[in-house]
């Protein structure tokens, strides 16, 4: 791994080093990263999944507070590239890969990803110092995941990207519209955003949210303006 590190630092290339599965790493596992410097890496990838529990645990979903501990804040930065629930087995996921077949409906999830959220902003105020800056122990975190193939269709968050969008809007363009027909007003200056691939629906705020085949046009209500985020492009 350091000489991976060295190459892609050589390129100016920042290295997001191992996706540490869930529940990982030991102490013992803590001590070999810390006595090889980490590999030099800029940050630590770690997944963090949950499941029937919530996102609650210190020892699955947010075992990188171990490691902030026994490094006395003396490690890389972390970003939890995959989360969302999953078999943990400790947690009674055993045989059940993803929310889809775990008994819950996307409001129920949606809540568990805003206590999830909470979580993440109270660690962002621990800070780590690494290669001579501090950082704030958790930088972000990627769920898992928005689409994908048959085979992940059960970790899918498509039910809930609009909830999403309504909380952050971070990341999508805004523009000057008026909106009345969703997807029939938008097209007329936007021909590229695909086409509708459900009705107009609405949330108890009164924003409204629309999907095409090719990403999601929101309203904000509060905002008083429309975002269209486009499905991210396939690899």
């Amino acid at each position: 791994m350091q000489i991976f590190t060295k190459r892609c630092h050589d390129a100016h290339l920042p290295v997001a080093g191992f996706s540490i599965p869930v529940g990982n790493l030991d102490p013992e596992g803590v001590a070999a990263l810390i006595a090889a410097d980490w590999a030099g890496v800029d940050a630590v990838s770690y997944h963090a999944y949950w499941a029937m529990q919530g996102p609650v645990s210190d020892w699955t979903t947010y075992r990188y507070r171990h490691w902030y501990e026994q490094t006395g804040g003396h490690m890389p930065p972390v970003i939890i590239t995959e989360a969302g629930r999953d078999t943990v087995e400790q947690e009674g996921g055993a045989g059940l890969p993803g929310w889809k077949v775990q008994g819950i409906s996307p409001e129920r999830y949606y809540a568990e990803w805003q206590a999830f959220d909470w979580q993440l902003q109270a660690d962002a105020n621990k800070l780590v110092t690494w290669h001579g800056k501090q950082w704030p122990l958790v930088l972000g975190a990627t769920g898992f995941c928005l689409r994908g193939t048959p085979m992940w269709a059960n970790y899918e968050l498509s039910p809930l990207s609009a909830w999403f969008a309504r909380d952050s809007v971070i990341g999508g363009t805004p523009v000057s519209i008026q909106w009345t027909l969703g997807f029939a007003d938008y097209a007329r200056g936007y021909p590229d955003i695909g086409g509708p691939i459900e009705g107009l629906q609405y949330d108890g705020q009164g924003n409204a949210w629309q999907h095409s085949d090719k990403g999601l046009l929101f309203w904000h209500k509060a905002a008083n303006k429309v975002y269209w985020f486009p499905n991210s492009p396939k690899a």
